[in-house]
This record gives C-alpha cells, sequence and structure tokens, in this order.
C-alpha cells in the first residue's frame, strides 16, 4: 500500500507546537537540513538550501513527496513552483496567523480602528479554528469558516453569505456577556479597502 509522504518544513522552536493528525496511510516525516550561513552565501539563504537539501535527501532515498509544509519564505513558493510539480503545498498555520496578526495591528493604529486590535486574539484565534476544526482538510469549508469572521465581529451570526458555512456554531450571545465591542461595517469596508 503506498503512503503518503508530508514533509514539514518549519524551524526547529516550532515542532513543539506542530499537531498533525494522521490516517493509517501517512507517512510523516521531520527532515531538518539546515546549512551554516558559511556554506551560503548569506544568512538569508539558509532556509532555503534547507529545504533543497531535504527534498534531495527524500529522493535519494526514493521516497515520493506528496504534501510540503512550510513558512510563507518568498523564495521557497517560487522553487518549490518550479521543481515540485504535483507536490502540495501548505503554509504553516503559525505564520499565516503571525502575518495577519501583523496587519490587525496596523489596522489598530489608524483612526478611529483601535477596537481592532482588542479583537486581535479572537481573529487569529478563529484562523487556527478554522484550520484545525475541519474534517479531512476541506479547502473550500476552512475558507467558509475563515470568511465567516467578518459577520462574527460585526455581531452577524447566521446567514453567513458562503453556503458551505452559513451560521456561526457558538450558542447565542448576550451583549452584556461581550467585553470587547462590535465592529461597525465602516471599519470592515476600511479594512478592506487599504
Amino acid at each position: 500500500m503506498a503512503q503518503n509522504i508530508i514533509l514539514v518544513f518549519v524551524h526547529l522552536y516550532f515542532l513543539e507546537q506542530l499537531h498533525v493528525y494522521l490516517n493509517q496511510n501517512t507517512c510523516l516525516i521531520f527532515v531538518l537540513f539546515f546549512p551554516q550561513s558559511n556554506e551560503v552565501p548569506n544568512s538569508s539563504l539558509c532556509e532555503h538550501e534547507g529545504l533543497k537539501r531535504s527534498v534531495r535527501f527524500l529522493k535519494d532515498e526514493g521516497l515520493e513527496l506528496d504534501t510540503l509544509i512550510t513558512d510563507r519564505h518568498r523564495q521557497n513558493n517560487k522553487w518549490i513552483k518550479e521543481n515540485l510539480d504535483g507536490t502540495n503545498h501548505f503554509y504553516d498555520i503559525w505564520h499565516v496567523a503571525k502575518g495577519t496578526g501583523k496587519k490587525l495591528d496596523a489596522l489598530a493604529k489608524v483612526k478611529d480602528c483601535d477596537i481592532v486590535g482588542k479583537w486581535k486574539q479572537s481573529i487569529t484565534n478563529h484562523m487556527y479554528w478554522s484550520a484545525g476544526c475541519t474534517p479531512d482538510n476541506n479547502a473550500d469549508m476552512i475558507v467558509a469558516k475563515w470568511e465567516s469572521v467578518i459577520q462574527h465581529v460585526q455581531n452577524i451570526h447566521t446567514n453567513h453569505q458562503n453556503a458551505l458555512f452559513q451560521s456561526c456554531l457558538h450558542d447565542p450571545l448576550e451583549d452584556d456577556e461581550r467585553e470587547i465591542k462590535w465592529l461597525n461595517p465602516s471599519i470592515i469596508y476600511y479594512a478592506y479597502s487599504n
């Protein structure tokens, strides 16, 4: 029986935070070849060279890579598109959530948008929930759940636009239970127009 090979290429300190659910036909491999900075022209190329060495190692061992999980390093993305045709490439959620958090921090600094900063943790938690609590990693459902956060933060919990996920799953919320005020639609519009 053929196994799916998944290469998780992340920094060592992220491994303890990584939770991967596997089935019996999946082989998860952590390959971490990180060259010394004196082996490459500059230190920023260490990660890229490490990825190339890791993939080469798997190929030399006769293993076919099915899925690759990396951060959003642009040089790696380009190399993967050019050299790993047919390999599923995903970004690790920690880096995506970190990038989203930075964008929320920037928006919170805009005049009259400071309330967004109070929503940052809830929004990034929602991202983790969308990706981590979706059976079979159904990409369309993950996107539908993620998009629902726009309505949720405005106190709209039913009749969401995406047919795959039309309402929040939480119990009804009472206004006096909320520590954070709901977002005004004008803030949402500002965020998307800039």
